[in-house]
C-alpha cells in the first residue's frame, strides 16, 4: 500500500531515548521551528500506509547544530555622518557580508532603533541604495528562507544624513575585505561624496606598519591607482578626506581609513601554446 504519513524523530541519543522532536506530516519534509541547543542530533522517519501499518524505523543519520553565524554589515559604518546632497542624489549604499547561509536578504530601514517604524525590502544582492533625506536612520539586514523565516540577522546599525560638511563614507575596499590583485593592473578606491562645490579629495595608501604606497588628490569620488610596481600581498590602509575653500580658509573634514588585505595567486597554471604548432625562423 501506498506510504500516506511519515513520523520524524529527533533525538539526542542514537537509542532514541531522549526525543527532542516529533512529528508527523503527509509529504517528504518537515520544517523543525523550534530552537535546538547546540550539540549532536540523531534523526529516522518511518510511514504508515493507507491501512494504517507502520514500517520499519529508517536508519539514522548524525547532524550537528552550530552557533549561527551572524550576519555583518560593512558600510556605511555604525554613527556614520553622510553628506544629504550625496543622500538624495546618490544614494546611500548599504553593504553587508554574507553568512554561511543559503537565503536571501530582508534589509529594515527606519527612524527609531526598535524599527518598529521600518520599512522593508527583500533583496538577493550583498547592497542596496536608499535615496534618503536629512535625519537619523538605523538599520539591519536578515537572511530569510523561502518561507520568510529568519536564520539570522545583524546588529542594528545607525547613520545620520546631514547638511554639514563630513567626511567621505568609504565604498570600496572596506575594512576587512581580501583584494585579489592576481593579473590586475590597477587599484580602484571609491567613496561617497561630501557636500558643496569645489571639493576635493586626499587619498592615500600605506602599508600597514610602513611605507606610505601613495598620495593623490581628485575631484571625483574615486581614484584609480596603476603603478603597481611596489605592491605585494600583505596588509594596507587607505585614506581619504574631503577639503574645500569656505570663507576664505581651507577647511577639510577628518580622515577616514579602510584596512584591507593584497592577495596574489601563485597557482595559476602556465600558459599553453595552441597554435602553431611548429615554429620555423627564416634568417
Amino acid at each position: 500500500n501506498e506510504i500516506v504519513s511519515t513520523e520524524i524523530q529527533i533525538a539526542r541519543d542514537d537509542d532514541f531515548g531522549s526525543i527532542v522532536f516529533q512529528n508527523s506530516v503527509s509529504g517528504n519534509r518537515v520544517a523543525v521551528r523550534q530552537n535546538l541547543p547546540r550539540g549532536d542530533y540523531y534523526w529516522r522517519v518511518r510511514g504508515t500506509d493507507s491501512s494504517g501499518v507502520q514500517t520499519d524505523y529508517s536508519a539514522v543519520i548524525e547532524f550537528s547544530v552550530g552557533e549561527t553565524e551572524p550576519l555583518q554589515l560593512l558600510s556605511p559604518p555604525d554613527a556614520a555622518r553622510i553628506d544629504s546632497d550625496s543622500a538624495q542624489v546618490s544614494g546611500v549604499n548599504l553593504q553587508w557580508r554574507r553568512p554561511d547561509l543559503f537565503g536571501n536578504f530582508q534589509v529594515l530601514l527606519g527612524n527609531s532603533p526598535s524599527l518598529d517604524d521600518a520599512r522593508e525590502r527583500n533583496v538577493t544582492s550583498l547592497s542596496t541604495t536608499y535615496n534618503l533625506n536629512t535625519g537619523t536612520y538605523y538599520w539591519k539586514v536578515r537572511v530569510i528562507d523561502p518561507n520568510g523565516e529568519v536564520l539570522s540577522e545583524s546588529a542594528v546599525r545607525s547613520f545620520e544624513v546631514t547638511d554639514a560638511f563630513v567626511a567621505p563614507t568609504p565604498q570600496y575596499p572596506l575594512s576587512g575585505m581580501t583584494v585579489d590583485m592576481t593579473n590586475r593592473t590597477d587599484l580602484p578606491l571609491r567613496w561617497n561624496a561630501s557636500g558643496g562645490a569645489n571639493i576635493t579629495y586626499e587619498v592615500s595608501v600605506t602599508k600597514k606598519g610602513g611605507a606610505l604606497m601613495f598620495q593623490n588628490t581628485t575631484r571625483g569620488t574615486s581614484y584609480i591607482h596603476r603603478d603597481l610596481r611596489n605592491f605585494s600581498e600583505g596588509t594596507f590602509i587607505w585614506s581619504v578626506r574631503a577639503c574645500r575653500q569656505f570663507q576664505g580658509q581651507r577647511q577639510c573634514t577628518e580622515t577616514v581609513s579602510q584596512e584591507f588585505n593584497i592577495v596574489l595567486r601563485e597557482d595559476l597554471a602556465p600558459p599553453v601554446i595552441t597554435s602553431p604548432g611548429e615554429q620555423f625562423i627564416i634568417e
